[in-house]
């Protein structure tokens, strides 16, 4: 096969696309920039008023598009708005459900003229939820997933007081499930010709986020609780309730220091491995290298540390740890004396020289570790400047394209003035006879990933129809709960097959895999997976029409830029200051596991896989797609990229003002929003009293009371509170089954694993089409249960599969006692 590697170029992917977008704030617009930046034409029909965003982040929710102000009030105005929409492609609103309707602009309306759009909703609440009334502001929808309780250590472990965060998660989680939902939907049409409607809920959304929060296997072994102590003795703490003194108002009028002091509780919970460490010069720095074989030894080398380590009795056993020990450095299992040790040894090695040099020194030799920054720093760092990820834009500085595609072919000359293949032959709204699919059904997609973010990936594909093998090594080298704990969450609907990349004989048994593969996803390093021959290179060698999709830590737009630094969701949260705004500069704080960045890169993979299949359908070949953790730190924080860092902060923070603020009730905490601009004009509608008067209502007389003021208000929902729900709803027989449509938002789940564990999850309900099925995902395999099943539907013979079994190429199990999750 002739090289063509010389032939790929950026692809503006959806050139030509017509999109109309009536977004306000941030979801909606975020949905309609991810499209811009792939090459659609998006059209954005925003009020006289503007946006509601400050003028830095209207430019960047605004580049690439067109704006036109409009009062749809005005006959001749909504006249000129309706035929863009009557020739549009997509539409995409974020209002409460019925106000486009209103408007004269809701699905049906717009159907009925056009029946081949691909209509977007993006709500607070699904239009199944009687909350749906309600405006949905972020404060509320983050009240209602457990983020303002779940995110921060002592509030999921002691019943803290809730912590306050500015980071807009729900809508930056809704925005790139519309995305995906919409391309998905696209790259379907131009199969079998139909529309669709489609709903993605800020809270649906924002659970999908929240996993890494409330996600919990019931009577699971002690080392997968975080922190890793017996069950008994979290139960307790669960069950301890911090003095009123302490829980009335801000901690921080009741307790001087109170920041610094749940700071630091939460960094004496992490394990040593998996900690902030203060440096010669002051500075913090978190290192990430738990449960990972290369990592601990990598820092123990680098620290000087592992000689300390030996003389505590520490072994370098294997990962899964199977039979349980006390002294295997590699399998964490709580804060015994030992590794309180090995916690004062590491401490005393980095305060001996300062933080920047620690960085360089452990990111060099392949350990994942962080600088605590703040945002103002990230967006001056010279990598995140170098690379694109940060970018100046005149005035203001904004993120660097979410993903990029890169392709060859695509100079079809339709292709290259943007025509899009808009279908016209639709049948009316209603009697259409699509067929009952998947989006992305027939689809096979390879996934090389772990832990969370390229999991998630491929089980969002395989949630879209797709089906994915996993593809693990015989022998793990990353402990269980980064790979089988998790995996419970993030593998379903996978089946999976053990083959060692490492030899020649198992990479090609990979090549015979990518030569029936559609995708092929990872989150290695561009050397890895050239070593590992899944490579863009490589694989477009065994088949040119295959997609590679990488998410990596460091990598950016520019692809000139060498991306080779190791990096996980925290490690990124520390370099990119989100630790630093959740926690305080003096004591930063981890903003929740994986919830921030790892769920939001694997979901822009799968949104980066997804234009690789639209690019392939266009004539493109030689497919690459990249995104990255930093990407997605700097987009998470879009609203502060360009503010002078007045925003709340500390795990003492509450809100913006009594307007947008957690409040305490007689009986707990709520959430009450008096709306975006209220809250920006301090006392306008907003009793001074407010706080106190809310202290004298129980939660749902003060909720009951927002409503009245025509406020939004919602109580504040924990983990705990969620798994209840599940609990109650699952005795319920009336309880709605879990294919329907017709539910609220923000549902868990206990599914039962074959392996006879169960666990709460949250409900996949974060993207509901009106036409095209759910899919129900089976439950995650065994690492390699697949094996001989994949071997022969490639066309091996039975002794073929034993020899390859017995010679160690592939496998049919990991070592862990017969266990899924070994003790």
């Amino acid at each position: 096969m002739p090289d063509r590697s010389k032939d790929r170029r950026q692809a503006a992917v959806l050139s030509g696309l017509r999109v109309v977008e009536f977004g306000h704030y941030l979801a909606g617009p975020l949905a309609g920039v991810f499209l811009a930046d792939q090459g659609a034409d998006v059209i954005v029909v925003q009020p006289p008023g503007g946006s509601g965003c400050d003028p830095a982040t209207s430019a960047i929710l605004q580049r690439g598009k067109s704006v036109q102000a409009v009062d749809l009030r005005h006959a001749d105005a909504a006249a000129r708005v309706r035929a863009l929409v009557e020739d549009a492609d997509v539409v995409i609103e974020n209002f409460r459900p019925g106000v486009m309707d209103r408007l004269g602009f809701g699905y049906a309306r717009v159907a009925a003229a056009n029946p081949g759009v691909i209509y977007l909703s993006l709500p607070g609440f699904s239009r199944h939820d009687e909350r749906s009334v309600m405006p949905g502001w972020e404060g509320v929808i983050s009240a209602a997933c457990g983020f303002y309780s779940d995110l921060s250590l002592p509030g999921a472990i002691f019943d803290a007081p809730p912590t306050y965060t500015p980071l807009p998660l729900p809508s930056v989680y809704a925005g790139v499930h519309g995305a995906i939902a919409v391309t998905a939907a696209l790259f379907a049409r131009s199969t079998h010709g139909h529309g669709d409607r489609i709903e993605v809920s800020l809270l649906d959304a924002a659970m999908s986020a929240a996993a890494g929060l409330v996600y919990r296997v019931e009577d699971q072994p002690d080392r997968y609780n975080m922190p890793p102590a017996p069950k008994k003795l979290l139960d307790a703490a669960a069950a301890f309730r911090m003095p009123a003194v302490l829980t009335r108002g801000r901690l921080g009028d009741v307790l001087p220091g109170s920041t610094a002091w749940l700071g630091e509780l939460t960094n004496r919970f992490s394990p040593p491995l998996f900690a902030n460490y203060r440096c010669a010069d002051g500075r913090s720095l978190f290192v990430c290298a738990m449960d990972n074989e290369k990592h601990v030894a990598g820092l123990l080398a680098v620290t000087g540390v592992a000689g300390k380590a030996a003389d505590l009795g520490f072994v370098q056993g294997d990962c899964l740890d199977v039979p349980p020990s006390s002294t295997n450095i590699n399998a964490y299992r709580g804060a015994s004396p030992r590794w309180l040790s090995l916690r004062s040894a590491l401490a005393r090695a980095f305060r001996r020289r300062p933080a920047l040099e620690w960085e360089q020194r452990l990111t060099e030799a392949g350990v994942p570790a962080a600088v605590q920054r703040t945002t103002a720093e990230w967006i001056e760092h010279a990598l995140a400047l170098g690379n694109g990820i940060v970018r100046r834009a005149g005035d203001h500085v904004e993120p660097g394209r979410q993903v990029d595609v890169t392709a060859a072919g695509l100079t079809d000359p339709e292709i290259a003035t943007g025509a899009w293949p808009h279908v016209r032959t639709f049948g009316p709204v209603g009697t259409d006879s699509r067929p009952a699919t998947g989006w992305l059904d027939g689809i096979t997609v390879l996934d090389l990933s772990n832990v969370i973010a390229g999991p998630s990936c491929a089980r969002t594909l395989a949630e879209l129809g797709a089906g994915v093998i996993q593809i693990v090594p015989p022998v793990p080298k990353m402990g269980p709960r980064q790979t089988l704990h998790f995996g419970l969450e993030v593998n379903p609907g996978k089946r999976s097959i053990a083959i060692d990349l490492a030899i020649d004989a198992g990479q090609g048994v990979l090549r015979e895999m990518i030569a029936r593969a559609d995708v092929l996803t990872h989150n290695c390093l561009p050397h890895q997976a050239s070593r590992l021959g899944f490579d863009p290179d490589n694989a477009h060698r065994v088949d040119h029409r295959v997609i590679t999709v990488a998410m990596t830590a460091h990598g950016g737009p520019d692809p000139a830029v060498s991306d080779v630094l190791p990096g996980y969701d925290p490690t990124l949260q520390a370099a990119a200051g989100i630790m630093t705004r959740y926690g305080g500069q003096r004591t930063p704080a981890l903003h929740g596991l994986a919830s921030c960045i790892d769920y939001f890169t694997g979901y822009s993979g799968a949104f980066a896989a997804i234009l690789g299949l639209v690019a392939r359908s266009r004539g493109g070949y030689d497919i690459s797609a990249r995104t990255s953790l930093a990407r997605m730190a700097t987009w998470i924080q879009l609203p502060f990229l360009n503010g002078d860092g007045s925003e709340p902060g500390g795990l003492d923070a509450r809100g913006t003002g009594p307007g947008d603020q957690i409040h305490r009730a007689r009986d707990g905490w709520l959430f009450v929003s008096a709306g975006a601009d209220r809250t920006r004009t301090p006392g306008a509608g907003v009793p001074a009293d407010l706080p106190a008067r809310i202290a004298r209502y129980t939660v749902a007389e003060a909720v009951r009371y927002a409503l009245e003021q025509e406020w939004a208000a919602h109580p504040i929902v924990t983990g705990r509170m969620m798994r209840r729900a599940a609990v109650a709803a699952a005795r319920n027989p009336a309880n709605p089954a879990a294919e329907s449509k017709e539910i609220p938002s923000g549902r868990g789940e206990f599914v039962q694993h074959p392996s006879g564990l169960r666990y709460w999850v949250p409900v996949a309900d974060w993207v509901r089409s009106d036409f095209t099925p759910c899919r129900s995902l089976s439950p995650a395999p065994s690492p390699g249960q697949h094996t001989s099943e994949i071997l022969a539907e490639l066309g091996h013979p039975p002794r073929d599969i034993e020899e390859l079994l017995d010679d160690a190429i592939v496998a049919d199990h990991w070592a862990t006692d017969g266990d899924y999750l070994p003790i």
